[in-house]
């Protein structure tokens, strides 16, 4: 390891290649670039356990994105779509 070089684990390097994956299926769906975040997580009768979290979107900006998408599925609205190409 160099100077200034950061550890990545096996799961935040196939995390990695996935978000690389979801990226460019978007693009082939939609026809532009599209923001994502991906958010997998373990539950059981301790509760919700974050496992990992991965996205291409600058992080205050999805973090809006959540929020406006959590609101609307706490008042049971539908959710808008994006027309794809595919």
């Amino acid at each position: 390891m160099h100077k200034g070089e950061i550890m990545v684990t096996k799961e935040e390097r196939e995390m990695q290649v996935l978000a690389e994956s979801i990226d460019e299926i978007l693009k082939i769906i939609y026809g532009r670039q599209m923001w994502f975040c991906l958010t997998a997580f373990t539950f059981g009768d301790d509760g919700v356990n974050y496992a990992s979290y991965i996205s291409n979107g600058e992080q205050e900006d999805i973090i809006q994105a959540l929020k406006e998408f959590a609101d609307i599925l706490e008042k049971k609205e539908d959710i808008p779509t994006t027309e794809g190409t595919a």
